[in-house]
C-alpha cells in the first residue's frame, strides 16, 4: 500500500459498492497512515499477506506490490479462492505467469491486469476513432517521451527493479495491442548511453514494433532529459498515428491530450478531445467493471492470459537491446497448450 495505492485512493473511494475489508503493509508507518485513511479497525491491517486469508475472506485483492512481489502475492490470494486485480507490469517471469493463470482457472477464479491506460478518455477517444475509421486503414506512428529523472537519480534507480526498456513500453505495448487489435508480432530496440547519465540502464532507449496487422510503431524515451524540468509539461510525450485517409496527434504530460484528427483536405485539425485530468476516471471505471464481473458476469477487464502477451513483448524489446537491436520475434511459453488466448 505505498505509493501506488496514494495515487489510486482516491479513485478506489469514489467506486460504488465496494467495501475494504483489510490491507497489507509490511512498512509499520505507511500501514499505520493507510490505517487512518481509510478509517480501518487495527484487526484489519496486517505486515504480510500470509496473515491475511485465515482471517478475512476477501472477494477481490488488489495486488499494489512491487514487481518482484507480484507472482507470490497472486499466488497466495488465489490458493485462499480469491480473484485478483494485480497492478501492471503483471510479472517479470513469464513462466511463472502462465502458471498463475492455470492455477486460476483450475481454481475457478480470475486474474486481471490494471491496465488502467485503456480506461482514460484520451485512449478511449483514439480507439473509437480508429475503430469507426475516421483515418482509414492504420500504418505507422510514433510514441516520443521526454522525462526528466536528474532530479532525484537515486530514488529512481532503487525504485526500479527491471531494465528501463520496459518502462518504455508497459502501458504503449497494451495500448496498441486495444486500439489496433491483435498481437506484436516483432520487435528490434536498443538502449543509447552517455556519459552524463546517472542511471546503471541505459539514458534512452530508441526502436519500433509491428503489429500482426503490419502497423509499425517507432519509439523513443529519454530518462535523462532536461526538456520537461516544467512539472506541469512533464513528462512531455508527442504522439501520432497515421492512416490511409488521416491522422491522430496528441501529446502530453501523460497522454493527457488534446488529441487532434487530421485529414487530408482540411485547413485544420479537427480537435476530437482537449485536455483532460484524467487519472482517476481510469480507477473508477477499473473498479466499475470489476464489479460488474464480479455481479452480472460480464467479460473480464484485461485477463492475465492475454496481458502476458505484453509481457513477451516486453522481453522480447529486452532481448533485442541485450543484442543491439536485433530483430525479434514476440513468442510465448504456453501458447501451443492452449493456455493462452
Amino acid at each position: 500500500c505505498g505509493n501506488f495505492t496514494k495515487g489510486a485512493w482516491p479513485g478506489m473511494c469514489l467506486a460504488q459498492g465496494w467495501e475494504l475489508v483489510g490491507i497489507v503493509e509490511p512498512d509499520e508507518a505507511n500501514r499505520e497512515a493507510m490505517r487512518c485513511s481509510a478509517g480501518l479497525r487495527r484487526d484489519q491491517v496486517f505486515p504480510h499477506d500470509a496473515n491475511v486469508y485465515p482471517v478475512l475472506r476477501p472477494d477481490v485483492v488488489f495486488v499494489h506490490s512491487p514487481l518482484g512481489f507480484h507472482v507470490e502475492n497472486c499466488r497466495r490470494a488465489l490458493e485462499a479462492g480469491c480473484h485478483v486485480c494485480c497492478q501492471k507490469p503483471f510479472v517479470d517471469d513469464l513462466v511463472a505467469g502462465v502458471e498463475l493463470v492455470r492455477l486460476a482457472r483450475e481454481a475457478g477464479l480470475w486474474i486481471s491486469v490494471a491496465q488502467t491506460s485503456r480506461l482514460s478518455p484520451t485512449s478511449k477517444a483514439i480507439h473509437q476513432t480508429i475503430q469507426d475509421g475516421r483515418i482509414g486503414s492504420p500504418g505507422f506512428g510514433h510514441h516520443t517521451v521526454y522525462r526528466d529523472r536528474m532530479r532525484n537519480p537515486e530514488v529512481f534507480s532503487r525504485g526500479e527493479s527491471w531494465p528501463v526498456i520496459h518502462a518504455t513500453g508497459i502501458h504503449n505495448m497494451d495500448l496498441y495491442r486495444y486500439w489496433f487489435g491483435g498481437r506484436i508480432r516483432r520487435v528490434s530496440f536498443r538502449g543509447i548511453d552517455c556519459t552524463w547519465n546517472p542511471y546503471d540502464d541505459p539514458g534512452v532507449v530508441t526502436g519500433w514494433l509491428e503489429m500482426d496487422s503490419g502497423v509499425v510503431i517507432t519509439c523513443l524515451t529519454s530518462f535523462i532529459s532536461m526538456v520537461a524540468a516544467d512539472p506541469r509539461r512533464h513528462p512531455y510525450e508527442d504522439n501520432m498515428i497515421q492512416g490511409s485517409e488521416g491522422a491522430l496527434h496528441w501529446n502530453g504530460p501523460w497522454d493527457r491530450g488534446p488529441v487532434e484528427l487530421l485529414r487530408a483536405g482540411t485547413d485544420s485539425p479537427e480537435e476530437i478531445l482537449p485536455l483532460v485530468e484524467d487519472w482517476p476516471v481510469g480507477i473508477v471505471r477499473l473498479m466499475d467493471s470489476l464489479a460488474a464481473t464480479l455481479r452480472e458476469g460480464a467479460p473480464l477487464f484485461c485477463p492475465a492470459n492475454d496481458n502476458l502477451w505484453n509481457m513477451a513483448s516486453l522481453f522480447a524489446a529486452q532481448q533485442s537491446a541485450e543484442q543491439g537491436g536485433k530483430v525479434v520475434d514476440v513468442n510465448l511459453l504456453g501458447e501451443k497448450a492452449g493456455i493462452l488466448t
